[in-house]
Order: structure tokens, then C-alpha cells, then sequence
């Protein structure tokens, strides 16, 4: 295999293992409001403020979960230095991306987090209210609903569910969700049903219902789906129920990279498909240049008031033991 190989399969092993062990991102669950997979400190983002996806973050997701680092900055060592930040002493990079070139060349290049770098800040966004997250969310929903076009039932008894034979999204409507806090959370489902109806609109792979492993993989990448809606439009996250068999069926079954890859990457073509728009983020701010201590020279040489006084009176002394000096020599 090649390095890039080595490190594809590094990566599928320690994301094995996390979910074998019930640690891995998707474990960590999150309120409507709240920052999801704080613990990592959030969906991981380039110095310029913008997302990471497909295998990229997946890949930095599992780092920041095994080595404990919670900012949510990935970049290179190039990337640091041009905003005048530098990597802590002793520090050594814990994931490493292809970056290819026009001409076909490909290199790896390691990657730092930014809890690796001295002073690096978090990148900053606009926080919105409860109301405000309301209204953006309901506008994706019927901008999603106006342009793709599934039929949709909204019934006070219903349970959330997709039939993808008729195109149909079942859900109880909002304020079925207001009045009983008990049902979950409406944007929560809301949005995993049409991740599902967005599915059927994508080129990913449909799995065979007598694929087990493609089954236990369809659950995974609604899960990944799941996570980047979340962490777009911090309306929570939490696992669905077939959720809690996956990461032990994964961690003894340990499918393919190349499967794994083809999750992740079909995760992605799904969340393009939904058109969330992302919000405005800040890029991380230049590190301002130092600023000397040194005074500068003019200021420097100038005399000061009491030495512009004292100058008369030494000269004068001198001019006075030098006539002292010429009346002994001639005495």
C-alpha cells in the first residue's frame, strides 16, 4: 500500500475502535443551541472559517477524538505561518491529507490542530436566537420542499418516517412538537427525513437489503449526514436507534476503506443535496506584529530637561581645573 493508503486505514481502524468502545464523535450527543461534538471543540474548519468535509473531516474528527484535542482549527504548517502563528515546541502533526496539483502530482501534507498552536483563536460566527434559528430553518425546509417537490403529510399522530415508495415525508406538525416535549425535537426529524428524500435524489449507493454490511453502513452515513446537519444549524444531535448495534457490528466486521470512503464521500453528496446554506463565519484573525520595546533612537538621544541643565555648570568646573592646573605650573 502507499503512505496515503497506510493513513486511510489508520484512520478506519482508530474510528473502529472509538465506536466499538461507545467513543467516538457520534457518541456524544448535543441540545438544540449548543455547539455539537463540543468535546472536540465542534465540527472541524480551515483558518478561513469553512467547513471541512468528506474524508478530511472524518479523518480530523477521529484525530481530535484520540489525542483529546478540543479546538476546532485544522491546518498546515504554511497555513499557520502566513497569519504569523507558530506550532508549539515538540508538537508533531496527527493527520495527514492528500493535496494534489494540476499536473497530477499528489503530496501529503500533515496537518495541526489548532489547540497545537500558540495563540490560535476560535473562529468566530453570529450567534442566532431560538426564534431566529426558527425562521432559517423553516425557510430550508420549504425551499427544499418548493424545489424537489416529495409529497408531505403533516399529522398530529404521526411518527416521523420517509415512504420512498411514494416520496412521502410523515411528521406531526411544529406545534404538535411545542405541546409534547416528549416526541423530540421537530427540526431533528424534520431534517433527517429529508436527508432520506434527499437520498433517493443523489447518485449514492443504493444497499442491497441482503448486503448486512452495506445495512449497518446505511445507518452510518445517515449518521454522518445527521452530524453535519447539526453542526450547521445547531439544532442538536442524537443517534437514532439503530445507531447503538453499529459500532459493534463495525469494530468485528471492520468493512473495507474503500467502503468506508464510499460512506463518507455519499454523506457529502447528500448534504449538498439538502442546499443548506452555511453560516457566515470569520476567518481566524492575523497575528498582530510585535511591537519593540526599544524607544526609538531620536527619542532616545534626546537630552533630557535636567541633563540640558547640568551640561553649563560641568563645563565650567573643567574650564576652572584647567586654570588651577596652569597657575601650579607656573608657580
Amino acid at each position: 500500500m502507499s503512505n496515503i493508503d497506510d493513513i486511510k486505514q489508520g484512520v478506519a481502524n482508530a474510528f473502529y475502535e472509538q465506536m466499538r468502545q461507545g467513543q467516538s464523535f457520534l457518541d456524544y450527543r448535543s441540545e438544540p443551541g449548543q455547539t455539537p461534538f463540543a468535546h472536540v471543540g465542534g465540527w472541524p474548519v480551515g483558518p478561513t472559517g469553512n467547513m471541512y468535509r468528506d474524508w478530511k473531516a472524518l479523518q480530523f474528527l477521529v484525530s481530535s477524538t484520540e489525542h483529546n484535542m478540543d479546538h476546532p482549527v485544522w491546518l498546515n504548517s504554511e497555513q499557520c505561518s502566513r497569519n504569523g502563528y507558530y506550532i508549539k515546541k515538540g508538537q508533531t502533526s496527527h493527520a495527514r491529507v492528500e493535496r494534489q496539483y494540476e499536473e497530477g502530482k499528489t503530496i501529503v501534507v500533515p496537518m495541526f490542530n489548532g489547540s497545537q498552536v500558540r495563540g490560535l483563536p476560535h473562529p468566530q460566527g453570529f450567534e442566532l436566537t431560538q426564534a431566529q434559528r426558527e425562521d432559517r430553518n423553516n425557510a430550508i425546509i420549504n425551499a427544499f420542499l418548493q424545489k424537489q417537490e416529495p409529497n408531505i403529510t403533516f399529522d398530529e399522530m404521526a411518527a416521523p418516517y420517509y415512504d420512498s415508495i411514494n416520496d412521502m415525508i410523515n411528521i406531526a406538525p411544529r406545534g404538535a412538537y411545542e405541546r409534547s416535549p416528549e416526541r423530540g425535537d421537530y427540526d431533528q426529524d424534520m431534517f433527517r427525513l429529508i436527508a432520506e428524500a434527499a437520498a433517493t435524489r443523489s447518485n449514492v449507493l443504493v444497499y442491497d437489503k441482503n448486503d448486512v454490511e452495506g445495512q449497518y453502513l446505511k445507518i452510518l452515513r445517515e449518521e454522518l449526514v445527521a452530524a453535519q446537519v447539526a453542526s450547521e444549524l445547531r439544532i442538536g444531535y442524537r443517534p437514532e436507534h439503530q445507531y447503538a448495534n453499529l459500532g459493534g457490528f463495525l469494530a468485528e466486521h471492520r468493512p473495507s476503506v474503500e467502503r468506508l470512503q464510499e460512506v463518507v464521500t455519499d454523506a457529502n453528496t447528500i448534504y449538498r443535496a439538502m442546499n443548506i446554506p452555511s453560516l457566515e463565519r470569520q476567518p481566524i484573525p492575523a497575528r498582530p506584529a510585535r511591537v519593540s520595546s526599544i524607544a526609538p533612537a531620536t527619542e532616545e538621544m534626546a537630552p533630557q530637561p535636567q541633563q540640558e541643565q547640568e551640561q553649563p555648570q560641568k563645563q565650567a568646573q573643567a574650564k576652572g581645573r584647567a586654570r588651577s592646573k596652569n597657575q601650579e605650573m607656573t608657580m
